[in-house]
C-alpha cells in the first residue's frame, strides 16, 4: 500500500514520523523537566517579606489542599499546551515538508511529462536539461544520451530492413521474370530451357548466400564461446585455404611477424579474417599481393592486411562496415557479394573487444588494420 503512493507523498509521512517522534519525545522531556522543578519548588516554605527588625509575627499556615490543588492544575494546564504545540508543530512541519518535496520534485514532475511524450516517431527529439549540475540535470544528459543511441539503432534497423528486402527483392524479381518469359514460349528450345536453368540455379544460390549471411549476422551470440588460441595458427589456415583462389587470380599470399596468442572464439574469428583475406583477393589486380604483418604489444595485438588493389574512396571508407554497402555495387553482384560481409566482420570484431579501420595505402590498396587484445603473458 505504502510503496501505491507517490513519491511525494512518502517522503512527507516519513519526514512527518520523523518529526512527530522528534517533537514527542521533546515534549516528554521538556515535561519531565518542568515537573522535577515544580515539585522542588513546592516543597520549599515561602513567607511573606518582613521588616528588619521588626518582629515577625507568626503567619497562619496555607491550606494545604487549595496548594495542591493549583499545583496539579498547572501541571494539567502545561501538560495540555505542551501537547497541542507539539500537534501544531508535527502538522506544520508536515504542511512545509509536502510543500517543500513539492517544490524540489518539480523538475522530476516536468522530466516525467516529456517522457511520456516521446515515441517511436520522435527519438530525435531531447529532453529540456535545467540549468543545474544536480542529479536531475545528470539524468536528463543520461537519457538523452540514450534515446540518441535508440535513435541511432532504429534508424540502422530500418535501412538495413529496407537494404534486406531490396536484396532479396532483385533476385526474385529476375527469377520472376525469367519464368514469365519462358511461360510465354509455346516451344521452348533446349538451349533457352538450359540458359533458363543457368539463371534458375544462379539465382537461388544468391538467395542462398544472402540468407546464410543474414542468418550469421543474426545469430552471431548463439557461437560464442572463447579459448586461448594461437593466432598465427589460424592466418596460416586460412591462407592456406585460400591459397587457390589466390592462384587463380594471380595473386600471391605472405605474412610476416612473430606468433602470438589471443583470446576469443576461432570459428568466428576464423569467418573475420577469412573475409578480409578474401576481399583482398577478390578486389586485387592481376599480378597483386596481399601481405599480412603481426605486430604485438604489452596490451595489444594489431594486424594489418595490405592489398594492391585500386583502394577505398576516403568519402566511403565510414561506411564500409554497414550492412549491404558496396564501393562498386555491380562488381561485387558479379562476385556474389550481398555486402555483409564486412558488417559481420565489424560485429565479429567488437564483440572480442578490438578495433577494425580501413585506409588507403600511399603506394596503391587499401589496408585494414585490426586491434585484439593481447593474451601472449
Amino acid at each position: 500500500m505504502f510503496n501505491k503512493i507517490s513519491l511525494r507523498w512518502r517522503m512527507t509521512i516519513l519526514i512527518s514520523i520523523l518529526l512527530a517522534f522528534c517533537c514527542i519525545y521533546l515534549s516528554l522531556l521538556l515535561n519531565a523537566s518542568a515537573y522535577r522543578m515544580a515539585d522542588g519548588i513546592q516543597a520549599i516554605p515561602i513567607q511573606p517579606a518582613q521588616d528588619i527588625g521588626a518582629s515577625i509575627p507568626a503567619l497562619p499556615p496555607l491550606p494545604a489542599a487549595s496548594t495542591t490543588a493549583s499545583y496539579e492544575q498547572a501541571k494539567d494546564t502545561y501538560l495540555l499546551e505542551s501537547l497541542f504545540f507539539t500537534a501544531a508543530a508535527v502538522f506544520a512541519g508536515g504542511f512545509l515538508t509536502y510543500y517543500v518535496c513539492g517544490k524540489a520534485l518539480a523538475p522530476v514532475k516536468k522530466l516525467n511529462t516529456q517522457i511520456r511524450n516521446i515515441t517511436i516517431h520522435n527519438l530525435n527529439e531531447t529532453l529540456d536539461i535545467p540549468p543545474t549540475h544536480d542529479e536531475i540535470a545528470e539524468l536528463s544528459r543520461s537519457f538523452n544520451d540514450m534515446i540518441q543511441k535508440l535513435d541511432q539503432a532504429f534508424c540502422s534497423q530500418k535501412r538495413f530492413s529496407a537494404d534486406a528486402a531490396h536484396e532479396l527483392r532483385t533476385p526474385l524479381a529476375i527469377l520472376q521474370t525469367k519464368l514469365d518469359v519462358f511461360q510465354k514460349k509455346t516451344t521452348p528450345t533446349p538451349e533457352e530451357t538450359q540458359a533458363l536453368l543457368t539463371t534458375l540455379q544462379t539465382q537461388v544460390q544468391r538467395l542462398r548466400n544472402l540468407v546464410s549471411e543474414l542468418l550469421e549476422l543474426a545469430n552471431m551470440e548463439a557461437n560464442w564461446r572463447m579459448q586461448r588460441l594461437g593466432f598465427t595458427d589460424l592466418l596460416d589456415e586460412i591462407l592456406l585455404d585460400l591459397s587457390p583462389m589466390a592462384e587463380s587470380k594471380q595473386v600471391s599470399l605472405s605474412m610476416s611477424g612473430r606468433p602470438c596468442m589471443i583470446q576469443g572464439n576461432p570459428d568466428l574469428l576464423y569467418r573475420a579474417f577469412y573475409n578480409l583475406v578474401e576481399n583482398a583477393i577478390k578486389y586485387n589486380v592481376p599480378q597483386g599481393s596481399v601481405t599480412i604483418d603481426t605486430m604485438e604489444t604489452d596490451t595489444h595485438v594489431r594486424i594489418s592486411i595490405c592489398d594492391t588493389g585500386k583502394g577505398i574512396p576516403a568519402s566511403m571508407q565510414s561506411q564500409i562496415f554497414e550492412p549491404f554497402f558496396r564501393v562498386d555495387p555491380s562488381r561485387s553482384r558479379e562476385m556474389g557479394g550481398a555486402g555483409l560481409g564486412l558488417s559481420i566482420v565489424h560485429g565479429i570484431i567488437q564483440k572480442h573487444g578490438g578495433s577494425i579501420s580501413v585506409s588507403n595505402r600511399p603506394c596503391g590498396g587499401c589496408q585494414f588494420t585490426v586491434t585484439l587484445p593481447n593474451m601472449s603473458s
